[in-house]
């Protein structure tokens, strides 16, 4: 066994609620599936705790925690997350102070500052996309290698912040690992539909308009990046045949300017009989 096979990370969500959210569903983490994937594919053991989504408090995530024994603890955050997110890994720095901690997400990502000021527990932000950065992190850590080398992190250094490069974005998203087997599938269900089981899946990343309230035109640099109508269903087909998923939530910021590849994709929806429900929004 290499000594990458050896570490685990263990991605958390924050045990935040918010009923607006809630009242209509129970949702996947979409974005650990994504990061978990991509680093059981370089080596690590990955492990997903859905806190949110369980109703869980903070003494079942020490107990996953303790259980678990990873190497890393990794939480993504958002605004009304942060608390949560500082609480969790503080509690893993009590439980073993060398787990190394991380975090990433959209709040992190800009105010990296403000993150690292308000704990000492905080090793690691992943700034953006973080599917190729978490996995370099991850290398660099075990290997000991120099951190600033990894584009699209923060870390502290000597009493201050060090600030690597923005890490460009990836241009093909097909074909990405995925690690839907971590997830407690029973967990996941959209209430307005009897006896569902509630999937995501993520069609392309971005938007490239300037609406002034929204935040993702910034973290995705006014970028409108697509996967193929083919790698959407094989996905979704993935989900039903291998999950039993029946609701398919498009979490995508804005899913239809390409007119061309959507109507593709819903001839391929016909002609496969994938014969799911689909959720999204997009805009006018």
């Amino acid at each position: 066994m290499t000594e990458k096979m050896k570490k685990k990370i263990l991605f958390i969500t924050p045990p935040f609620h918010a009923g607006v959210v809630e009242v209509a569903g129970k949702w996947v983490p979409l974005y650990l599936v994504y990061l978990a994937g991509a680093a059981r594919k370089a080596g690590y053991e990955a492990e997903i705790y859905d806190a949110m989504t369980k109703f869980v408090g903070y003494p079942e995530i020490e107990k996953k925690i303790r259980e678990s024994n990873p190497d890393f603890v990794a939480v993504s955050v958002i605004t009304c997350t942060s608390p949560d997110a500082i609480e969790i890994i503080e509690l893993a720095k009590k439980i073993n102070p060398e787990i190394k901690t991380i975090f990433g997400g959209v709040h992190p990502t800009f105010m990296f500052e403000e993150m690292f000021s308000q704990t000492s527990a905080l090793d690691f932000i992943v700034r953006g996309e973080g599917e190729k950065t978490i996995v370099e992190l991850l290398d660099c850590i075990t290997s000991n290698q120099d951190l600033s080398k990894v584009n699209g992190i923060v870390y502290r250094s000597e009493g201050s912040l060090e600030i690597t490069p923005e890490r460009p974005l990836m241009q093909n998203l097909d074909n990405q690992p995925m690690a839907w087997d971590l997830l407690d599938w029973n967990d996941y269900q959209y209430f307005i539909i009897p006896d569902s089981r509630l999937g995501a899946v993520d069609t392309s990343r971005g938007c490239d308009k300037e609406c002034t309230f929204c935040s993702q035109q910034k973290f995705w640099n006014r970028k409108w990046r697509a996967r193929s109508p083919e790698d959407i269903v094989r996905e979704m087909i993935e989900l039903r045949d291998g999950f039993g998923v029946n609701v398919i939530l498009f979490t995508d910021d804005y899913p239809t300017p390409d007119r061309e590849r959507l109507e593709r994709l819903l001839d391929l929806l016909i002609e496969k009989k994938v014969g799911q429900y689909i959720l999204m929004e997009t805009r006018a």
